[in-house]
């Protein structure tokens, strides 16, 4: 990798064995992920295919590992004529290509949003018309999960600006913040690492990854919200490596709407803090310790000002909610789609206790209390539990993709060629394909994330600004691993961290012994 001349501090030693731990363990983790789905593959009941009860069934190793071998000879001459590539061209035809599919599935499904996107939208529509009763039509959900009043608010903003019902541009708006969550992650890398190798592998990962695209029909924070933190983490850099505060407001502002939108970008919010807070203390530049503070009070006062806001203009009280224990409850218990997975206790732990956070708070305890006494007495049952829940989010590769937009209603008939990618033979191509792009991605991240350990643990000499945006979306990947595995899981949650593993799996991908190897040392 080319070397660049730094000023800027260093990584501690502290620094260097936390991350490399970190790294390590992710390395362990995803090397596991990649050989169980060689093997095995968890995949949804073939006879409901609008439900989400979760198989595990034996794959073809065969077929899995031919298809790994295609995707790595791709990447390999892709890396071999890379010198051939301008750069400006590809990631500007990468996310050309990722803005028209993204427009192009809007535009032909035009879905109908249901489930939780269909309460905040139809309720959102209601609220456009002056009308609050469909807020207490849904006081259970609403009063149970708080946190949703900033997307709530979002939703009704966009349809005062494209009118009532208008699903088909804020889809097309999911497919340009998509595009500008790739964009995000390129100038990350490009800024980090200064590798052409790396980055020509980035973009094809980028464009490859179809996933996230499928979710440019799912009207929710995740596309929004992934766009937003990356481009805050993005202005944390301008700042770190330029020393202009000029940046720090709009990354602070760009992490508190992510937050407001979809509130697992906490994750990335208390990623991004810790990584800054190691920085500030490194480098003694203690000023840097606001910022980490920053990044944790501006989420929370965004979404307390989206609470207070929906409350003032309409009069219906959302209360504090349902304690945060409740979904690591939900996380702990079995239940009819998968170990862990939802399973609607949030919703009759507050009809229990009839809508009283401290009566919710007391039932939850007791609940958590119950479930951590049958781990204690059955070990083996508890690690069987666990492992379920971890392989059936990270080896359903499709990460619902499919599924969340074949429970979508539309407001035209489906074409054939979009019924066939549903659940047809269409379907099956493309579950196919993300198999095989997901093991590929499992492969580079594992490699990329070992690489990072060696480096860490063997050389002192690591200049924060080449590691700061790499490490910050290490930890992030890290969080939403572990929070997933003991909170409440589903594999769409994890959809969002696709992108966020591309650019260390392009690394780990891009590696070569006489060439890139790690992050410049300064």
């Amino acid at each position: 990798m080319e070397q660049r001349e730094l000023t800027a501090p260093c990584l501690t030693r502290f620094d260097r064995v936390a991350f490399g731990a970190a790294a390590g363990l992710l390395a362990i983790v995803f090397a596991y992920l990649l050989a169980y789905g060689l093997l095995r593959t968890s995949v949804f009941d073939p006879a409901d295919p609008a439900g989400e009860h979760v198989f595990y069934v034996w794959d073809n190793a065969a077929v899995n590992l031919a298809m790994l071998l295609g995707w790595l000879v791709l990447f390999r001459l892709a890396l071999h004529f890379q010198r051939r590539i301008r750069l400006g061209w590809l990631n500007g035809a990468a996310l050309g290509v990722t803005f028209a599919l993204g427009v192009a599935w809007v535009l032909v499904l035009r879905a109908v949003p249901v489930n939780d996107p269909g309460i905040l939208y139809y309720t959102a529509a209601e609220l456009t018309r002056g009308d609050p009763s469909e807020l207490w039509r849904h006081e259970v959900y609403l009063r149970t999960n708080p946190f949703q009043a900033g997307y709530l608010q979002y939703s009704e903003l966009l349809q005062r600006i494209f009118g009532r019902h208008s699903y088909v541009p804020q889809g097309l708006l999911n497919a340009a913040f998509l595009t500008a969550a790739y964009g995000a992650l390129m100038d990350l890398t490009w800024r980090s690492l200064h590798d052409r190798r790396t980055q020509v592998a980035l973009t094809l990962l980028l464009v490859l990854c179809v996933q996230p695209v499928r979710y440019t029909t799912f009207l929710y924070g995740n596309l929004p919200g992934l766009c937003l933190s990356l481009w805050a983490l993005d202005c944390l850099l301008r700042w770190l490596t330029g020393g202009r505060r000029r940046w720090i407001v709009p990354a602070l502002t760009l992490m508190a709407l992510a937050v407001v939108l979809k509130p697992n970008y906490l994750i990335f919010a208390l990623a991004a803090a810790l990584v800054t807070a190691l920085y500030a203390l490194g480098s003694r530049r203690l000023g840097a310790l606001l910022v980490c503070a920053g990044l944790l009070a501006a989420p929370m006062a965004a979404d307390r000002l989206a609470r207070l806001a929906l409350e003032k203009r309409t009069g219906f009280p959302l209360g504090a909610g349902a304690p945060q224990t409740t979904w690591l409850a939900m996380g702990m218990q079995e239940g009819p789609l998968a170990p862990g997975w939802y399973n609607r206790y949030s919703l009759t732990l507050m009809e229990r206790a009839e809508l009283d956070p401290d009566t919710a708070f007391v039932l939850n305890r007791q609940d958590i209390a119950q479930r951590l006494s049958e781990f204690a007495a059955d070990p083996a049952y508890a690690l069987s539990f666990y492992h379920q829940k971890m392989v059936s989010q990270w080896a359903e590769t499709t990460f619902e993709a499919l599924l969340v937009n074949r429970v979508m209603p539309s407001e035209s008939p489906f074409p054939a060629l979009v019924n066939s990618l549903l659940s047809g033979g269409g379907s099956r191509a493309l579950t196919l394909y993300m198999e095989g792009y997901t093991l590929t991605l499992y492969l580079g991240f594992a490699a990329g994330a070992g690489l990072l350990a060696l480096r860490l643990f063997r050389c002192k000499a690591q200049a924060w600004p080449c590691l700061y945006a790499p490490l910050a979306l290490m930890v992030a990947v890290l969080g939403g691993l572990l929070y997933h595995l003991l909170f409440e899981a589903k594999s769409q949650y994890l959809m969002i961290y696709l992108p966020m593993m591309a650019p260390l799996g392009a690394w780990g991908l891009a590696w070569r012994r006489d060439g890139v190897k790690a992050p410049p040392a300064p």
